[in-house]
């Protein structure tokens, strides 16, 4: 009985292993490719003994792009390498994708920038491409690098068009893009760097520079930031956003219907009163001022916060002297 148990899973043993010799490969319904050709081993697992799994039996997609082989060009490549496949049914097909590196925008205007630059194109200028979504990818296992060549540009007009070269060493299969675009003279600009308030005055802290195209800025535009620092906003300044003239204004020291000091001085008079304003001033502007007991107004000129100066000969400022001393 042992014995024939014995004979019994050697027999099995021996059937298994002519069974796994000729069972068919498997196939592998996604893969990722690195090269410009698709390996059958890439295709198919467990291919017999004596195939190539490193036969070369379909062109691979373009890098980062993507391909289906079906059924029917699967088993043309299985009966070409005699692997002994068959499809299951039409459906069978495997999506073939190929690794790639993608080269962005910085890098593409860096290249661009080279260039002009080596034809003449100013130190204060930035160029846009015609497509500004555009992105070159290269396969993974060639240099994400590119330069640009065959330029036409001439400095004294913005357009230029040129061939950039992906990767940067020109190697085969190295894409060659023809693209298209425009230069532009480059300003600096003072911005907020937040929002500031209508009536806030503005701090050296609260601007900042930044470039922008000349075609882009209006002569209303303030671009000396010396000139918007210590003013107040006349409306809400949004962040980033260059200023105009009319958006600001010297703050206000003086508010309307508020309590002020008047100094009135003359050559022989320095005496300050209290009294109600009635406008609004900024340093050196001319405003009226009531004094709220006599209901006397005067006008004087905003001289620093809260206090408006009064000149006057010592004959009129002796009437309003009195007056104020006694009320």
């Amino acid at each position: 009985m042992r014995a024939w148990l014995i004979a019994a899973v050697v027999l099995l043993g021996a059937a298994w292993r002519v069974d796994a010799a000729h069972a068919a490969p498997v196939l592998k319904p996604q893969v990722v490719v690195e090269g410009d050709h698709v390996q059958l081993g890439d295709l198919f697992a467990g291919l017999p003994a004596g195939a190539d799994a490193s036969a070369e039996v379909a062109l691979a997609p373009a890098p980062g792009k993507r391909i289906t082989l079906d059924a029917s060009t699967l088993m043309g490549i299985a009966n070409s390498q005699r692997i002994g496949w068959q499809p299951g049914s039409r459906f069978d097909h495997v999506d073939v994708e190929r690794a790639g590196q993608v080269i962005g925008s910085k890098a593409i205007h860096d290249a661009v920038m080279q260039e002009l630059q080596k034809h003449g194109l100013p130190p204060d200028s930035d160029v846009t491409l015609d497509n500004e979504n555009l992105r070159i990818t290269v396969a993974g296992d060639r240099p994400v690098s590119v330069r640009a060549e065959s330029v036409t540009y001439d400095p004294g007009k913005p357009r230029f068009e040129m061939t950039l070269v992906a990767p940067a060493d020109g190697s085969d299969n190295a894409q060659h893009i023809k693209v298209q675009g425009k230069a532009y003279h480059m300003v600096d600009m003072p911005v907020p760097v937040r929002p500031i308030g209508a009536n806030e005055v503005i701090r050296g802290r609260d601007i900042e520079m930044v470039r922008m195209r000349a075609d882009q800025v209006s002569p209303t535009q303030i671009n000396d930031p010396d000139k918007l620092v210590d003013k107040a906003a006349r409306r809400v300044l949004p962040t980033g956003q260059p200023i105009r003239v009319s958006d600001v204004a010297e703050p206000i020291l003086v508010a309307k219907n508020s309590i002020v000091n008047v100094k009135v001085i003359s050559a022989r008079l320095d005496i300050t009163m209290q009294g109600k304003a009635l406008d609004d001033g900024a340093e050196g502007d001319q405003v009226r001022v009531v004094n709220t007991r006599s209901n006397k107004i005067v006008q004087g000129v905003v001289s620093k916060a809260g206090e408006v100066v009064v000149t006057t000969s010592y004959t009129t400022a002796s009437t309003p002297t009195k007056s104020a001393a006694s009320n």
